[in-house]
């Protein structure tokens, strides 16, 4: 909870209304209790990212039809709904004075390596060429 509380702290200190006349924030949340086989079952990786979803729409001002949970699912829900993010950014990049923000947030297993989502994983590589070429103005994670 400590990284949910630092994420936060970051998006309300964090001058992002200053960049633009408008910023338009974006968001993956993923919670996944099951690790590769073998790990313990989690018991809150979930609903810490049901909780994190929450705080954001209530106080971070993340529209919800920007911001997207998952909760257990598998890399490809995780590649598709990074991909549907993407598009709606590139289209906001052709419309004048925009700004936007990307947060993705993973709660659950990872071995430093990447991130397991039951029996798939999502390469934290992968990823993060992905955040390194997304359309995002300010993208955190």
């Amino acid at each position: 909870m400590k990284l949910s509380l630092s994420i936060c702290l970051a998006l309300f200190l964090f001058p992002v209304g200053n960049l633009c006349a408008e910023t338009i924030r974006f968001g993956l949340i993923i919670g996944h209790n099951e690790g590769a086989r073998g790990k313990a079952t989690l018991r809150y990786a979930e609903q810490d990212a049901k909780k994190v979803y929450d705080v954001l729409v209530e106080q971070g001002n993340f529209a919800p039809k920007n911001l997207t949970l998952v909760a257990g699912g598998d890399k490809n829900r995780i590649w598709s709904e990074l991909a549907r993010i993407e598009r709606q950014l590139r289209a906001l990049k052709t419309t004048g004075n925009t700004s936007t923000l990307l947060l993705f947030y993973f709660s659950g297993h990872a071995d430093g390596d990447v991130l397991e989502l039951g029996d798939t994983t999502v390469d934290f590589e992968a990823l993060k060429q992905y955040l390194k070429k997304s359309s995002a103005k300010v993208r955190l994670a």
